[in-house]
C-alpha cells in the first residue's frame, strides 16, 4: 500500500473537512474500479461509478494513515499503489495548473479562464485517455464511456477547488517499499 500526504495552514470547518475526504474517496473509488475493469465486467459503467465503494475488497479501500489536526494540519491516506500514484499525478497537474492560474489572473481573467480551461483538459486528457483505454478494452460502448467520464472528473475538480481555497499541499514522499 502506498501514501498520499496533504498539509494545510487554514482553519477548516467540519463540513469542509468532510466534503475533502468524501471527494478523495470517491476519486480513488473511481479509478479503482476502472483500472479492474475486464470484458467479463457485464454491467453499466454507471452503476459500477455509481458503487465503486461496494465493489472495492476491505483490504484495497483507502484508509486514513494518520490525521494531525493543528496548525499545519497534516493528512494521510494508504491505499492501492497504482491508484494512489494516479491520484498524486492528477492532483499535481490540476493544482498547479489553479496555482498558475492564479498567478496570471492579474495580467486577464476572461483570457486565462479559457486558457486555463484548455490547460485542465490537456492535464487531464492523459490519464482519462488511459482510463477510457481500459474501459474500450473492457467492452463498454463509447457513448456510456461518453456519458460517465464527467464522474471521474467532478471528483477531481472539488478537490482542487477545496485544495486551493484552503492553501493545500500535496506532500512528495520517497516510495517505501
Amino acid at each position: 500500500m502506498e501514501t498520499v500526504e496533504f498539509v494545510t495552514s487554514e482553519d477548516w470547518s467540519v463540513n469542509e473537512l468532510r466534503v475533502f475526504f468524501h471527494q478523495l474517496n470517491i476519486l480513488y473509488n473511481r479509478l479503482f474500479v476502472i483500472e479492474n475493469l475486464t470484458k467479463a465486467t457485464n454491467v453499466k459503467l454507471s452503476t459500477i461509478l455509481d458503487r465503486s465503494l461496494s465493489r472495492i475488497a476491505e483490504e484495497k479501500i483507502l484508509s486514513i494513515d494518520f490525521i494531525e489536526i493543528h496548525s499545519p494540519a497534516r493528512f494521510s491516506f494508504k491505499g492501492v499503489d497504482k491508484i494512489i500514484g494516479q491520484i498524486r499525478g492528477l492532483i499535481k497537474d490540476f493544482w498547479y495548473k489553479n496555482k498558475m492560474e492564479k498567478q496570471k489572473m492579474e495580467l486577464d481573467i476572461q483570457r486565462q479562464r479559457t486558457k486555463n480551461e484548455v490547460e485542465m483538459s490537456c492535464a487531464n486528457m492523459e490519464l482519462l485517455k488511459m482510463q477510457i483505454s481500459i474501459m474500450k478494452e473492457a467492452g463498454i460502448h463509447e457513448d456510456e464511456i461518453r456519458e460517465n467520464i464527467k464522474k471521474l472528473i467532478n471528483p477531481l475538480e472539488k478537490l482542487s477547488s477545496i485544495g486551493q481555497a484552503k492553501g493545500i499541499r500535496l506532500i512528495e514522499k520517497e516510495k517505501q517499499t
